[in-house]
């Protein structure tokens, strides 16, 4: 369980080397890559002072079943087509949309369409009290498919405007190929900060706080890179107004914890 006290479910230089490669980590957390080893000194340096967490419980994926057989056809093999390269699912699917009956293609575009943050119950947290839960594993194996997500809002000292942490999902697979087109997706994009590998992909946390205004221009740039950068998760995260990562882990969609493989740019340390 969650350490919240919330309800239950409902162009900067390159790393100059590769990081080392480290055992897995023990349910403690002890494995150096992970995010509580990196992602608070990066808040630190940035003198964010409040953080904000959402909590939910993610609603079953989209089978294609609940519209049609015919919906399920579609979606089955366009599921496939996403394992193996990581993206495009909605893509492959509503191409298909175009020659399929009238209540089938409504029925994908709806679904296309679902959004969950209006389900999540928003949390706002000291910086060191985060700190702290996530070192000490309070986020990790929760019950499937909860989920507890880092937003971009964040209060910096002695600056009252609303600022946010750019926050990139990315949509390649983890290979070497992978990292090097995340690494420089980012690079292109003119940002510093942290690039984790999530799972399925990369997750990365920017290093400089951004206003409202820059944070759209900055996630409408990153979307024109697609399919490098996940740009579904884009379009959620302009509908919320902020952007969301994963910080915890569950026993059944995300088991794996994000884990550190490039500092890019030149990051401030925390006591700067």
């Amino acid at each position: 369980m969650t350490g919240l006290d919330v309800p239950g479910p409902q162009q900067p230089e390159r790393p100059e080397q590769p990081l080392p490669e480290e055992p897995a980590a023990d349910v403690a957390g002890s494995d150096t890559r992970r995010l509580a080893h990196h992602l608070p000194d990066l808040l630190r340096a940035a003198h964010v002072e409040t953080v904000e967490l959402d909590v939910l419980h993610r609603r079953p994926s989209f089978q294609g079943g609940e519209v049609s057989s015919l919906a399920k056809s579609l979606t089955d093999p366009a599921r496939e087509e996403h394992r193996c390269r990581g993206f495009g699912f909605w893509e492959l699917v509503l191409a298909q949309t175009v020659t399929a009956d009238p209540e089938t293609r409504r029925g994908l575009l709806k679904g296309a369409l679902r959004h969950n943050s209006n389900e999540a119950i928003r949390v706002h947290m000291d910086r060191e009290v985060f700190a702290e839960q996530l070192a000490a594993g309070e986020f990790e194996e929760l019950p499937p498919r909860d989920l507890v997500a880092f937003y971009s809002p964040v209060c910096v000292a002695s600056d009252e405007r609303r600022l946010h942490l750019p926050l990139l999902d990315l949509g390649v697979t983890p290979s070497q190929d992978g990292e090097a087109a995340a690494v420089d997706a980012i690079e292109c994009l003119g940002l510093s900060g942290l690039l984790f590998e999530s799972g399925r992909s990369y997750h990365f946390y920017g290093a400089e706080p951004v206003t409202d205004r820059e944070l759209v221009a900055f996630l409408a740039r990153a979307q024109l890179l697609s399919p490098i950068v996940d740009s579904r998760w884009v379009s959620h995260q302009l509908i919320d107004g902020r952007c969301g990562l994963r910080v915890s882990t569950d026993s059944e969609k995300t088991p794996s914890p994000p884990l550190l493989v490039a500092r890019i740019g030149k990051l401030q340390s925390p006591l700067d």
